[in-house]
């Protein structure tokens, strides 16, 4: 993962934005407090700050 990513938690969001296309996958992981559940980084960009803004009223 690097500097300006942005974790997602929530593979219902990731998934969201996996399907969109429009948004760079860095780097998938093990949450390293709940091994059942998995981390999502997408890369830090305008276009995906305004996106989950938007469509998940997640401000970043």
């Amino acid at each position: 993962m690097e500097n300006k990513d942005i974790a997602i938690f929530s593979g219902r969001i990731a998934k969201q934005l996996i399907r969109t296309k429009r948004f760079e996958l860095n780097d998938i992981t093990a949450d390293k407090n709940n091994k059942d559940k998995t981390v999502f980084f997408f890369a830090d960009t305008i276009e995906l700050r305004e996106h989950l803004k938007e469509v998940f009223n997640i401000e970043i």
